[in-house]
């Protein structure tokens, strides 16, 4: 049998036995998809033909299988499995319903052909006569290039030849050329002549009419003068600049701010009058209408309110200070202000030939002689008629005005240095891109978004059935067409040894191009209908510039390189030695004036002609006959910019170099205004010293002041007593949630609720300091974060002047949606102190509101600052620390982790001892007792442990449950959580007999603690409340907090003011009776008995209105005595808060008063 018809066979049967629709035959990618199994066929020759496939044999994993490769199902078809050749065997009722797809078995050699049949211009030896589409005028589907202008014009312009394809026989018309074109002035050869704009380019070398020329520094209509007749007066462009008041003729009309200046000689708005810092005037007529401090009084017809030696001055303002002109001093005089003593006024007129500025105007002699002005050299930098010679600024060149740029002229148009910049390359004007094998719009891209799906112009073609191609480059092949699946074909599965038997050969590009170029066919898999994807294929596309055959034309990027040869347009041409646009010119047309690469040199003041024009240093060389700029005037006593005047408009008011010195109250007129000390005095007439004070000394002042833990001792002041702390709130760490709770123990209402910072979770433990702040200890994160309790602390992170912070908004007693801010957004979290470790589960507040963080995994104790969060010290705790309570300087440690308890001198920071826990040990909260006992509630054990250090001995009590947290009394009454029993426990601390154990009405009771008011607070983690109960035991209320409280520590503050330190404070308002902003406070002076181990210290607030002083954030603490008052801000009432602290039991402080000295402006 003939090879050849074999493998014609092969192929007709593998695409489907349709002549008249079976594609050219062509071979796949080089790597085979993973179902296709087709390999290239040897000739008998031996050579490889790149347009044959051979489908009889199908790699697997098993090896080589043969099959047979029957696509209509009758046994028939390639591969040595099949029966025989594959034809139209007639026969409806072998395999009935599958269309046959061979041609009639006429020719039992060539089961492809049929001598009856005739060319169909396809490709295929139709009618076994050897001959391939005889007869026909073209091949199918071939392509070929075509274009019916001159050969010439394809060497220039735009001209580019198309493309024909045949079609049934018969070539189509000529696509895609570019032929020659009237020559517009565009910028483009459009005739393809070899010349650009040829006999259309204007004076200016560009197209269209001559620009009219504009005032713009350039010359617009390209006649060789620049802006003629254009120009203002001042010789700039547009109309003369508008008259401004600033000491220039800004509209060069020879006249200086005229009609501009107001009342007092100046420019702008008339100044205000000013009624001084305390509103009652300056002494001055500030707004010149001839009236001094003017609305500067207060009600009920008091005027000047008994001030005496204040600056004054009753001339315009503008002219104190100048030529004679002074200030001078007066009283208040029966409410009424006297005459302004020792001032000196400005004359009338000036008074000629006399040296002296009569009239106060700045100007000596002015109008005295036939001619003011004195030629100097025209200055361009001032607007004025330096010469005299009634011309200004005459020869300067005009400022550059910015302007558009405009693209091919070589002019600087918006001024900023560059020329030209922003502009399409010459010779390419950007029109809209349309298909036409172009590019219209100059962006380097031809047809880019205008051309079809098939790359090319106009409507895609109509899709043909069954040639195995995406004729409409959709993307689909032969969609719509289907296909039908005998019952035994199988998928196209690699992994089967049939994988072909449900594939056709496909491709959706034109036959002629397929294994052109980078063109290459792929596989179709069929089930019921032929699947929409061809896969593996590789069509054409548009040819680019890239050194592959995109198109798959046989041809490498075809009309696409340039004149040298390479992609893209031909370089432009630089200076470089080179001919870089390849024309056989070197450099031509670049070289600057002096025959050099780039824009000939700037000019430089050198003594040479850099920018090779004939001239040297023309137009760089200043005033002075010095290069560069001349220099500035400055303050030196020399004539610097070289004008014949020295420091001229440099000098300050005092005649002196520099800033004009402020005035101060030292009885000199510092500023050289002519007024001495104005706006410095105070109403005594004062240079900074307190014209009043307020003492507050004796019973009756001391028996007037709000005291909380103080009393008053009527022979000896105001100190610790027996009255109740008050601090109304309790803090409970919600574990749960990353939150704590703010409680009112008054009401039970929670009036706030805090998230913890970033990074942080499980907070543990919550300790009140002395002012009532709250640190948390986290057991996550290992951070110490201090809550402040009043507003005025906070801080407003956002400046938007309010605090943002967890309010009770809708006065429900709960915190509850929005009012819980965000993680990071509650203003009242003012310090995150992360000292060392992950795990805080100890905090206690010493004497000098310092704060003890006990960190648990590295069994240390960090001391931290409690005003500004600095570490200050750190000390081994012996153990892991979990509870810890100070009693007057000693920190006790319960260190659960290996159940000893630890004593640290607070003062010292050191460790002085370390006790083993004897017997069962399970840790938890810790309290003391007035006697200095120790107590720890031991969880695990059922019992409640007392340690003696006067004895070092141990007792211990069982409660019949858990016990947890722990409290004491002032008077030593003792009461401890019990978590299994839900329970509060009270015991006798002499005795250790439990007295009573009382219900609680929640779920897991954790932690106890005493508030301002004798109650006692159960902290309930399984029922998420607080209870709040009597000493014996009676229920007053349960409150709910957040989720899983969890707190063992001195959360309302109790333990720390009564038995860490005994403190109380005298507070005491003063009522200036001045109006807002006049009362400066100055210091106070302060006295008091303070024995051993005792302390005292003062703080202070103001505010113009009772509100707003309890509103106010207090000052820092400070025991300096005097005490000053700088940084209290002015206001009408001021705040003194007196604290007394004693660490011993017995020993008292004493306060016997105070003093506080102040002023008014």
């Amino acid at each position: 049998m003939d090879v050849r018809k074999n493998i014609a066979l092969a192929l007709l049967l593998l695409v489907g036995c349709n002549p008249r629709s079976a594609p050219s035959p062509f071979v796949l990618p080089e790597q085979p998809l993973p179902d296709s199994g087709i390999s290239q066929v040897v000739d008998a020759n031996g050579a490889t033909n790149p347009n044959r496939f051979d489908a009889g044999s199908v790699a697997s994993d098993a090896g080589t299988t043969t099959v047979c490769l029957d696509l209509d199902g009758d046994g028939y078809g390639v591969g040595a499995d099949c029966l025989g050749p594959d034809c139209d065997d007639d026969n409806p009722f072998k395999h009935p319903g599958i269309i046959e797809n061979a041609p009639p078995c006429d020719d039992p050699l060539n089961p492809a052909c049929a001598p009856d049949n005739r060319p169909y211009c396809d490709g295929q030896d139709n009618n076994c006569d050897d001959n391939v589409d005889e007869d026909c005028p073209c091949r199918e589907g071939a392509i070929q290039s075509c274009y019916s202008g001159s050969l010439a014009s394809l060497a220039h312009g735009r001209c580019s030849v198309g493309y024909m394809r045949c079609e049934q026989g018969t070539w189509s018309p000529c696509e895609g050329a570019i032929e020659p074109e009237v020559e517009v002035c565009n910028g483009h050869d459009d005739n393809c002549d070899g010349s650009i704009d040829e006999g259309l380019i204007n004076a200016c070398g560009g197209c269209g009419v001559v620009p009219d020329e504009v005032c713009n520094g350039r010359d617009d209509d390209c006649d060789g003068e620049i802006d003629e007749g254009l120009v203002n007066a001042c010789g700039g462009c547009g109309e003369a600049p508008d008259e401004v008041c600033d000491g220039i003729d800004n509209d060069c009309d020879g006249q200086v701010d005229e009609e501009l200046r107001n009342a007092c000689g100046g420019c702008g708005p008339l100044p205000e009058e000013s009624c001084g810092a305390g509103g009652h005037g300056n002494g001055v007529d500030d707004n010149c209408d001839g009236e001094v401090d003017e609305g500067c009084f207060h009600g009920g017809g008091l005027s000047c309110d008994g001030r005496e030696n204040q600056p004054c001055y009753e001339g315009p303002a503008h002219t104190a200070g100048r030529g004679l002109c002074r200030g001078g001093l007066r009283d208040c005089i029966n409410e009424a202000w006297g005459a302004c003593e020792g001032q000196v006024l400005p004359a009338d007129e000036e008074v000629c030939d006399n040296g002296i500025d009569d009239n106060c105007d700045g100007q000596i002699d002015e109008g005295c002689g036939p001619d003011d002005c004195v030629p100097e050299p025209e200055r361009c930098d001032d607007a004025i008629d330096n010469n005299c010679d009634g011309r200004i600024n005459e020869d300067c060149a005009p400022a550059c005005i910015p302007e558009p740029e405009l693209c091919g002229n070589g002019v600087d148009e918006d001024c900023d240095g560059d020329i030209d910049e922003g502009c399409l390359p010459m010779g390419c004007e950007a029109r809209e891109e349309v298909c036409n094998q172009i590019d219209d719009d100059c962006d380097g891209l031809v047809d880019e978004g205008v051309a079809n799906a098939c790359g090319g112009c106009g409507d895609v073609p109509a899709e043909l059935c069954g040639d195995g191609q995406d004729n409409d480059c959709d993307g689909v092949i032969d969609e719509n067409c289907g296909c039908i699946q005998q019952p035994d074909w199988v998928s196209c599965d690699p992994d089967q040894p049939n994988q072909l038997a449900a594939c056709r050969v496909c491709y959706a590009g034109d036959p002629d191009t397929v294994n052109v170029g980078v063109c290459r066919g792929g596989l179709q898999r069929c089930s019921e209908r032929w699947e929409d994807r061809c896969r593996g294929q590789v069509l054409p596309s548009q040819e680019v510039c890239d050194g592959l055959d995109n198109d798959c034309d046989g041809e490498v990027d075809e009309g696409l390189l340039n004149r040298c040869g390479s992609c893209g347009a031909e370089p432009l041409e630089v200076c470089d030695g080179l001919d870089n646009d390849c024309d056989g010119e070197v450099d031509e047309e670049v070289l600057n004036a002096c025959g050099q690469c780039g824009e000939a040199p700037a000019e430089v003041c050198d003594g040479q002609d850099n920018n090779c024009d004939g001239e040297v240093d023309e137009g760089v060389s200043n005033r002075c006959g010095q290069c560069g700029a001349e220099a500035l005037e400055v303050c030196n006593g020399e004539d610097d910019d070289c004008d014949g005047e020295v420091d001229e408009g440099v000098r300050n008011a005092c005649g002196g170099c520099g800033p004009t010195p402020e005035e101060v109250c030292n009885g000199v007129d510092d500023d050289c205004d002519g007024i001495i000390d104005e706006g410095a005095v105070n109403a005594c007439g004062r240079c900074g010293e307190p014209c009043y004070d307020f003492e507050w000394t004796g019973v009756d002042a001391w028996n007037a002041g709000d005291r909380e833990g103080t009393e008053v001792d009527p022979q000896q002041g105001v100190t610790l007593g027996q009255s109740q702390w008050s601090m109304p709130f309790i803090w409970i760490a919600n574990s749960g949630e990353n939150t704590v709770s703010k409680l009112n123990t008054d009401t039970g209402r929670e009036v706030g609720r805090y998230r913890m910072p970033s990074g942080t979770s499980s907070p543990s433990r919550t300790a009140v300091d002395l002012d009532g702040n709250v640190w948390v200890g986290l057991r996550g994160g290992g951070s110490a974060v201090k809550i402040a309790l009043a507003e005025a602390d906070c801080i407003d992170r956002n400046n938007n002047g309010q605090i943002e912070t967890s309010r009770d908004n809708n006065n429900n007693g709960r915190i509850d949606g929005g009012e819980l801010l965000n993680t990071g957004a509650d203003e009242c979290l003012v310090l995150d102190v992360r000292p060392g470790g992950s795990c805080i589960r100890a905090v206690a507040i010493d004497a000098e509101n310092r704060v003890w963080a006990g960190e648990w995994d590295s069994s240390i104790y960090y001391v931290i600052d409690g005003s500004d969060g600095r570490v200050v010290g750190s000390v081994a705790a012996g153990g892991n620390p979990y509870g810890a309570v100070i009693d007057g300087y000693t920190l006790w440690s319960s260190n659960r982790g290996n159940n000893t308890l630890a004593r640290i001198d607070v003062r010292n920071i050191q460790r002085t001892g370390l006790w083993n826990v004897p017997g069962c040990g399970s840790l938890y909260g810790i309290a003391v007792d007035p006697r200095g006992r120790v107590w720890i509630g031991n969880f695990g054990c059922g019992d409640v442990l007392r340690f003696d250090p006067n004895g070092n001995s141990w007792r211990r009590t069982s409660t019949g449950g858990m016990p947890r947290g722990m409290g004491v009394t002032a008077d030593g009454v003792v009461y401890t959580g019990i978590y299994s029993s839900n329970q509060v426990g009270r015991i006798n601390s002499d005795t250790m007999g439990l007295v009573a154990r009382y219900n609680v009405g929640e779920s897991g009771v954790i932690g106890l603690a005493l508030d301002d008011s004798n109650h006692v607070w159960a902290v309930n983690q399984g029922s998420s409340t607080a209870t709040k109960m009597t000493l014996d035991g009676n229920v007053i209320g349960s409150y709910p907090v957040g989720r899983n409280p969890y707190t063992y520590s001195d959360m309302t503050g109790q333990a720390l003011r009564t038995f860490t330190v005994r403190n109380g404070t005298w507070t005491r308002r003063f009522d200036s009776g001045r109006p807002p902003g006049d009362a400066v406070w100055h210091q106070a002076i302060w006295e008091a008995n303070l024995p051993a181990g005792t302390s005292a210290r003062l703080r202070f607030r103001s505010g113009d209105n009772p509100g707003a002083t309890d509103a106010a954030a207090w000052t820092a603490w400070t025991s300096d005595n005097p005490a000053s008052l700088a940084g209290v801000p002015m206001g009408r009432y001021l705040d003194v808060q007196v604290q007394l602290q004693s660490n011993g039991r017995d020993t008292r402080p004493f306060f016997r008063g105070v003093e506080v000295s102040w002023w008014r402006p």
